[in-house]
């Protein structure tokens, strides 16, 4: 029996010890598996806390694998971590890896974009972005300024 939640968590344990085109492998697979909420639809009085769980390892594979793209094709590092910030919009540290992206594809007014989505998403938990990540999209707006 094959089920997408085992094959999930084992690409991710395979992927933390592999390296290089082997990792890439694992990590678009998992990225490829992870597609809905864990029975989506349906509402089990047990099913949020491994719903959560498995959302966190989708999410971790599309940041890892944005990681390790992000030098080489920061197109596709850019799009993985749209999808990861879909899947937690409230992780800040997403954003801004997602600034980092934006930049190294010349995208002033994505990293713009991407500030104005967080700090609307974290108005929802009376929140605010922190100052470092303010300080990042500013700064990496200004040296694309700047070239």
């Amino acid at each position: 029996m094959d089920v997408d939640v085992w094959t999930l968590r084992d690409l991710m344990r395979a992927a933390t010890i592999a390296t290089g085109p082997r990792r890439r492998e694992l990590l678009t697979a998992a990225c490829d598996i992870y597609t809905a909420p864990l029975a989506d639809g349906q509402d089990y009085e047990w099913l949020q806390p491994h719903r959560e769980t498995v959302r966190r390892w989708g999410t971790e594979a599309q940041l890892l694998l944005a990681d390790d793209l992000l030098d080489s094709n920061p197109q596709t590092a850019s799009d993985l971590l749209d999808k990861a910030i879909g899947l937690d919009r409230y992780n800040e540290a997403l954003y801004a890896k997602a600034m980092h992206a934006r930049h190294a594809l010349g995208d002033a007014d994505g990293i713009r974009t991407l500030l104005r989505a967080l700090t609307k998403a974290l108005a929802d938990l009376d929140a605010e972005p922190q100052d470092d990540t303010i300080t990042l999209a500013t700064q990496l707006r200004t040296s694309l300024d700047e070239k």
